[in-house]
């Protein structure tokens, strides 16, 4: 369970930094140094976590990408490993990409809080039902519209002909 929490530590540095990073415009030395130094070290506690967990699965290194409960999240994470050091090797525009990819880093945060999961799931699953709403109400809006262009189709044909 240490972990675990030192890597929800991490996550939260990495959304702190990047915060820290986008609200100091004037970028002092100090804030430079610092949100280099935390994103090379987070991105290898990442790399860590991925190595370790690959390996954890002994012959069968598959299975992380492949599991059941966190094969998509793995890849997500794996994803973000291999993407932070390809942008790391790039120069100049490359900086904000760094930065999205901390900020999306954030999203694994999720994975490893079980309640959170169960609240996105949620929400997913709400969204699916927001389809249909709105399609009712596009549907009653065509109606409503239809209707006023037959009853007010003769007084003004300008705006209802």
């Amino acid at each position: 369970i240490w972990f675990e929490t030192f890597i929800l530590f991490n996550i939260v540095l990495v959304g702190v930094t990047t915060g820290l990073d986008l609200e100091n415009n004037e970028r002092d030395q100090w804030t430079i140094a610092f949100s280099s130094i935390v994103g090379v070290l987070t991105l290898a506690v990442f790399t860590l976590e991925c190595t370790l967990k690959i390996i954890a699965e002994g012959f069968e290194p598959w299975v992380y990408f492949t599991d059941k409960d966190n094969g998509n999240f793995n890849c997500f994470d794996f994803m973000i490993v291999v993407a932070s050091y390809i942008f790391m090797q790039s120069a100049g525009s490359a900086i904000s990409g760094l930065r999205m990819l901390r900020l999306i880093r954030l999203l694994t945060f999720v994975k490893n809080v079980p309640e959170l999961r169960i609240i996105v799931a949620g929400l997913i699953q709400g969204v699916k039902s927001v389809v249909y709403i709105v399609m009712l109400l596009f549907l009653v809006i065509y109606i409503f519209a239809i209707l006023g262009c037959i009853l007010f189709g003769d007084n003004d044909p300008a705006h209802f002909g």
